[in-house]
């Protein structure tokens, strides 16, 4: 069974879901197992990871995934050592004041509404929408950071548990 690589589909793990879909009880457990679990956002932000990072065996072997073995331990290691610690993933805090000023077409230092669900879509948090602007109007690049940060922190954390 080979788990799905397509970063923008619903479902990671489509592969191991539907072998078990052939029992309609297992199938309802393996689902309510990899949503408790946050499988699908552990995998996406670890295969976002790999392709940021891009490690390479040293010894230059084809098709080796000793490299990404190791840095795959190396980063669970880390955020098991540092549960708390805040990350971007592989965004950074240039690319989100890029995307603030790319959505502000005008250049008027400020987004509305619209262009706010557009980046909480965009990073794949659209269920903030909700959440994160309620009683919003309109935002300047600090209440963007502020509302788009954590929610891109959010998204690149690996589940704990």
């Amino acid at each position: 069974m080979a788990l799905r690589t397509d970063i923008g589909g619903n479902r990671f793990c489509d592969a191991v879901l539907e072998q078990a879909r052939l029992d309609t009880d297992q199938y309802r457990k393996a689902q309510e197992y990899v949503e408790k679990h946050k499988l699908e956002q552990l995998f996406k932000s670890l295969l976002a990871y790999i392709i940021k990072e891009q490690p390479s065996d040293p010894d230059r072997r084809p098709n080796s995934q000793r490299a990404t073995k190791e840095f795959l331990v190396a980063l669970l290691k880390e955020r098991v050592a540092e549960p708390r610690a805040t990350r971007l993933g592989i965004m950074t805090e240039e690319n989100l004041v890029t995307m603030f000023n790319m959505l502000d077409v005008h250049k008027k230092g400020v987004i509305g509404r619209t262009q706010m669900e557009w980046a909480l879509r965009a990073i794949q948090r659209p269920e903030a929408i909700e959440t994160r602007l309620e009683d919003f109007e309109d935002a300047d690049l600090g209440t963007f950071l502020r509302i788009v940060r954590p929610e891109v922190e959010a998204y690149f954390a690996v589940p704990r548990g």
